[in-house]
């Protein structure tokens, strides 16, 4: 731009920017500080994080943002609508059993689901008339197919269960939450293109999760928003501004409380994932079978949470009175103890559980899997003999197939976006 342009701009009181590089910059203009250029964090550019009436584009003005047609011309929006979920139910429409989440490390506790924030004008203008909720279609590929090298390889049978799952929008339940997770989403360490950013997000996450861990197993928690989780991972300052920035910061803040917000801020040398020693400094020399650990951390402990979460909402209210049985049924289905696994068990060696190798192991596991999914409203009745543990390969596989499509369809229903689904434990190049 004209610096004269800028002048003139200035004169008339409207904000604006010019940046030059250095060695541009005219030799009679007096510099007063070289600064370097930073991104903004608050703009918003994943989809399963914006709300639609952020991001609608007309062919024009004179828009209301909870309006899905141009005001004038009544035509619909340019962009915006078909990449976007659809608008969650107010927080008194949702039910006191669907709300309700479970830690699948403390017995008999639970937490509430956060539905949407948004709220309605429960007394509009006289003669006006109620404007309807666009129809817009869940994300349905959210979080689907990441390459990457780090990512843990896929158990075959779960990813062709994403595959064909129905992404159907009328089957979605209208009460459905807003996407959120126990546990960030492995994506948010390898998507985007600012590796410095996947570092901090990395560093961060490795020095708060046990603490994270820990409140989970002690207390009642509810799952957070990919947006929470991102400002969180960001870092999140001690000194918070009053911008529409600082709203959403304070929010997150409020959410992961003083403590694992101090931890950000006194970071160590070295800290400890599980049995392996990470330094801090190196972060950026990771080597990718490393990384690839953390996530299949990551991918395992947010199965186990929503498993418990579907349960709630797929079990009859006769099956939720027995709540520590059922909570036993999930532990049963994942190897070792879940609070010393999830903190500092060492990193398992070979597959085990549900994806095992050994075929008798896996049988049992499997028979665990379908006695729980068996108690959900709508299983399949061909499923619902107990495997026997003298089955054979195929048998097994077969079972496994039914399960992980009832349990893939189940979620998109209840939720609207596919899950994070187990996986095999990463090997190193040359084991493969």
């Amino acid at each position: 731009m004209d610096p004269g342009i800028c002048q003139h701009l200035f004169e008339v009181h409207i904000p604006v920017w010019l940046i030059w590089k250095l060695n541009n910059v005219p030799e009679d203009m007096r510099v007063l500080k070289e600064v370097e250029v930073t991104c903004p964090d608050d703009i918003v550019m994943d989809p399963e994080n914006v709300e639609v009436s952020q991001v609608l584009k007309w062919n024009g003005g004179w828009c209301y943002p909870s309006d899905a047609r141009h005001l004038h011309t009544r035509e619909g929006a340019v962009i915006g609508l078909e990449q976007f979920a659809r608008p969650w139910p107010e927080p008194n429409a949702r039910s006191s059993s669907s709300t309700m989440a479970s830690t699948p490390t403390s017995m008999g506790t639970a937490a509430s689901n956060p539905a949407s924030s948004s709220s309605v004008n429960a007394n509009p203008p006289a003669g006006s008339k109620p404007r309807a909720k666009p129809s817009i279609t869940p994300n349905a590929e959210l979080w689907e197919d990441l390459d990457d090298p780090a990512i843990p390889p896929a158990m075959s049978t779960w990813h062709a269960a994403l595959k064909d799952v129905n992404k159907d929008a009328k089957r979605v339940h209208p009460d459905a939450p807003k996407i959120a997770y126990f546990f960030p989403h492995p994506a948010l360490f390898v998507r985007g293109e600012s590796s410095d950013r996947r570092q901090r997000y990395l560093r961060n996450w490795l020095v708060s999760r046990v603490g994270w861990i820990t409140r989970l197993s002690a207390s009642d928690s509810s799952p957070i928003t990919p947006r929470s989780w991102r400002d969180f991972l960001n870092t999140i300052p001690k000194q918070i501004s009053s911008m529409f920035s600082g709203d959403r910061l304070r929010e997150a803040a409020n959410l992961f409380g003083p403590e694992l917000i101090r931890v950000q801020h006194d970071i160590p040398s070295q800290v400890q994932f599980r049995d392996i020693s990470i330094s801090l400094a190196d972060l950026a020399s990771m080597d990718r079978l490393t990384k690839s650990k953390i996530l299949w951390d990551l991918y395992e402990h947010n199965f186990q949470f929503k498993l418990v979460t579907l349960s709630r909402a797929l079990m009859p209210s006769s099956s939720l009175n027995e709540e520590s049985e059922w909570l036993d049924l999930v532990h049963q289905i994942f190897p070792g103890d879940l609070e010393l696994t999830m903190c500092t068990e060492p990193f398992p060696g070979e597959n085990r559980g549900l994806g095992s190798s050994d075929l008798q192991s896996k049988c049992e596991y499997m028979e665990r899997l379908r006695s729980l999914l068996a108690l959900w409203l709508g299983f399949p009745p061909d499923l619902v003999e107990p495997l026997p543990p003298s089955a054979l390969s195929a048998c097994v596989w077969a079972v496994e197939r039914k399960l992980a499509a009832f349990y893939v369809q189940c979620f998109f229903d209840n939720f609207g976006h596919l899950p994070i689904l187990p996986r095999f434990i990463p090997v190193s190049s040359h084991d493969c």
